[in-house]
């Protein structure tokens, strides 16, 4: 069983969740295949001491280590170039050596898309940003699927709360927050409000379908409703999107036409809506008022008086 011994400054001496929980994970997966790795966290100045080679210290007195990267200014060269040349002594701990990569992989060594090394220094200089992604792109591909300089841990993920009504907020890698490009806005709380079609149903009938309203909103705050018959109020409550609002008849109601209203609010937004409901005695039936039977039988009784007078006239005759 070989044993490694995890330098990384503070693993559990000083307190980091990242790396302690980066020694457990070694600790679990590696003992499958039958290396045991022993926590041997140390400051950091000896730690970067170690890395750098600065005497008496020599990079042979780390085993297995873990070293974080950071930006200082987002161009992608921070983090490949420093950790990645060889013709530099900049921080390239992994030593490691991009021609050499690619004589070992058996890529030409001379071609600029196949040699790491040449490819770093060749996206320095480039001005296109379509060529220069490209090439970056490559580099990517080989550190990751061919060469393997490094095992790549753990990526910070970066969460930020701010209201709902700041708008323009961008998330900052280096966090170094800008709020002087945002803006405040107000929310959108306009309604919009199905219209069911106008009702007609037969005095008693059981089967009379209730009105239905559909309210959606894309933002919601306070939403509420009131429905009205005529001018009487009925019922009210918190409306939803996507869910109906309900609003049943009586069978029984009086013959009679009737403006059923639903007003809806959201925050300080209203908006309504009209469905007008008749009520006959039979399907199909004119529902007559008083005026009009009053005149029916006017009439009724001038057509029998013009009968009477022209029945007269004929007997004379």
């Amino acid at each position: 069983m070989s044993i490694l011994l995890l330098k990384a400054f503070s693993a559990k001496k000083l307190i980091n969740l990242i790396r302690e929980d980066l020694l457990s994970l070694l600790q679990t997966n590696l003992d499958k295949i039958g290396i045991t790795v022993l926590d041997d966290g140390t400051t950091w100045s000896e730690f970067i001491y170690r890395l750098y080679e600065i005497p008496p210290y020599t990079r042979n007195m780390v085993g297995l280590f873990w070293v974080p990267w950071g930006p200082e200014f987002g161009d992608p060269s921070w983090y490949i170039n420093d950790l990645l040349t060889n013709r530099s002594r900049a921080a390239n701990f992994a030593q490691y050596n991009g021609c050499q990569a690619a004589i070992e992989d058996g890529r030409n060594p001379s071609d600029v898309n196949d040699n790491v090394l040449l490819l770093m220094e060749a996206a320095l200089t480039e001005i296109n940003s379509t060529q220069r992604k490209r090439m970056y792109d490559r580099i990517q591909e080989l550190l990751i699927t061919k060469d393997m300089p490094w095992a790549w841990g753990v990526v910070e993920k970066l969460y930020h709360a701010h209201h709902i009504n700041l708008a323009g907020f961008q998330q900052n890698a280096f966090k170094k927050l800008d709020f002087y490009s945002c803006t405040w806005e107000e929310p959108d709380y306009t309604i919009q409000i199905s219209h069911p079609p106008d009702i007609t149903y037969v005095q008693g009938d059981f089967q009379v379908i209730p009105i239905e309203w559909y309210i959606t909103a894309t933002n919601l705050s306070n939403s509420h409703y009131s429905i009205f018959r005529n001018t009487t109020f009925l019922t009210s409550g918190q409306w939803s999107p996507g869910i109906p609002v309900r609003c049943n008849l009586n069978h029984n109601a009086t013959v009679g036409t009737y403006v059923y209203r639903i007003e809806a609010h959201n925050e300080n937004e209203i908006a309504e809506d009209i469905v007008m409901v008749t009520v006959t005695t039979t399907a199909g039936s004119v529902v007559f008022g008083y005026p009009t039977i009053v005149l029916i039988g006017i009439s009724v009784v001038c057509l029998l008086f013009i009968y009477q007078r022209l029945r007269k006239k004929l007997k004379l005759s």
